[in-house]
């Protein structure tokens, strides 16, 4: 049996786990979060435009947010809200949460990846607790 880092490592990029660590990793987390939660809505994918909407809406929640030391750009200027959603949404193409497509038209799609769904229903059941549910050996132990 192959152990359990060489099969994940198969099937996800290295990269992955990154965008959840680092100085923005709670902005990730929730353009993610925002992301997958309008993707359920679609199975054609999300065009790219849309998707830098959501991004942009994310990133006014939170003007902190700096490019990763991993992005190629370097601009001492402050950069536009787009600017900083296209930096987010190529960062999360290059990790594996997202994948694109580029139609005949030359439009691009945008698709949430199946690992990163998984992911996410994972972090929203420790960030959200399901309420505790008493069986009836413990109601009859407490009566």
């Amino acid at each position: 049996m192959a152990n359990l880092a060489t099969e994940l490592f198969h099937e996800i990029r290295p990269d992955f786990f990154r965008v959840l660590t680092g100085t923005n990793a709670a902005i990730y987390v929730d353009v993610l979060d925002a992301l997958e939660t309008e993707a359920t809505e679609r199975n054609e994918g999300m065009n790219r435009e849309e998707v830098l909407a959501i991004v942009s809406e994310v990133l006014a929640q939170h003007p902190d947010f700096q490019p990763d030391e991993e992005t190629p750009v370097r601009i001492s200027d402050p950069l536009p809200l787009r600017e900083k959603a296209r930096l987010v949404l190529d960062r999360l193409v290059r990790a594996g949460w997202l994948k694109t497509h580029t139609g005949a038209d030359w439009q691009r799609t945008v698709y949430f990846d199946e690992h990163g769904v998984t992911l996410l229903t994972a972090l929203r059941k420790i960030a959200y607790p399901d309420a505790a549910v008493f069986t009836d050996k413990l109601v009859g132990v407490c009566a």
